[in-house]
């Protein structure tokens, strides 16, 4: 796997729409931000521009993709927003300049298309808050958190309060995922990992009924996901719409039925997703995950 390098003072750092269309105030709060770091940011040509719900045309999108992983000069590319869109624009996109000149990609949501497709390559990337989101819905901790990902070479870690669900055992594994129902969507596409085995899977959802969760849980075993991880780690699934017939199972039974053959241990209730505490997730670095004292701890060894 390749470890982009971690970010200086004066680094360049781009940001573009792969999805939806953004607020511009939304935008230029995050880029003070951003800036604020010691980091200097550079908006695609692109990025205000609103093609319906999306942030431009494909073609218009896939010129600012393109141009933030060809341009050498730019050392981490923020995605500026999810909803839909990446997958439209995703096989239209040349990844090979990231071999030589690597750098990192952030986004979550429906940027978890990209995110996989850098693992499948071996690039590593970050499941992280986006530029949109950090005004009104990411916790400021979860944001500065970016910022210590990227610009410090020390160990990495996020933990959270060990609920009832959770194993206690511990496991180690790169990690990958993001989106529960973007990660079913990417199977049998050129964007999909080649292999889980002895990986941590990382999951999380917003606003899909009880039955499709179920749905895509199925589709991950049919398709063999779930079978040779060496863990799996359930973050925020929120917003879920319940129907007046009852499925009769909550969401975290639904996952608890799906893998209970399995004997790999999981972990409930981490901090990131379409939630307040949306902490980054680097996809396709190596985790330790221990369990103690009440607390779950993601560890990342930089």
């Amino acid at each position: 796997m390749i470890i982009p390098s971690f970010l200086n003072k004066g680094d360049k750092i781009a940001i573009i729409a792969t999805a939806r269309a953004v607020d511009r105030e939304l935008v230029e709060y995050a880029i003070d931000i951003i800036n604020s770091w010691g980091l200097k940011v550079i908006t695609g040509n692109h990025l205000y521009e609103r093609n319906f719900r999306f942030g431009g045309t494909d073609d218009q999108r896939i010129a600012d993709l393109q141009w933030a992983i060809s341009n050498t000069e730019i050392k981490a590319v923020f995605c500026v927003r999810g909803g839909y869109g990446t997958t439209r624009i995703i096989d239209n996109i040349d990844l090979k300049p990231l071999f030589k000149h690597p750098k990192w990609i952030l986004g979550f949501s429906d940027v978890t298309t990209l995110l996989l497709g850098l693992e499948r390559i071996g690039v590593a990337s970050i499941h992280s808050p986006m530029p949109a989101l950090f005004k009104s819905k990411t916790d400021s901790k979860a944001v500065n958190s970016v910022k210590d990902f990227l610009m410090t070479k020390t160990d990495y870690v996020i933990s959270w309060k060990t609920t009832s669900l959770c194993s206690d055992a511990n496991c180690t594994g790169s990690l990958v995922g993001g989106n529960l129902s973007m990660i079913a969507n990417n199977i049998g596409t050129e964007t999909f990992p080649l292999s889980f085995k002895n990986k941590v899977l990382f999951i999380e959802e917003v606003g899909e009924d009880l039955y499709k969760i179920d749905r895509y849980m199925v589709q991950l075993k049919r398709a063999g996901v779930l079978r040779e991880l060496s863990g799996l780690i359930v973050g925020s699934i929120t917003d879920i719409p319940y129907d007046e017939e009852p499925f009769g199972l909550e969401v975290n039974e639904i996952i608890e039925s799906h893998i209970k053959e399995y004997n790999y241990p999981v972990y409930y209730g981490a901090p990131f997703g379409h939630c307040m505490e949306n902490y980054p997730v680097p996809v396709g670095m190596q985790a330790d995950i221990s369990v103690e004292n009440g607390k779950t701890f993601l560890s990342i060894r930089k």
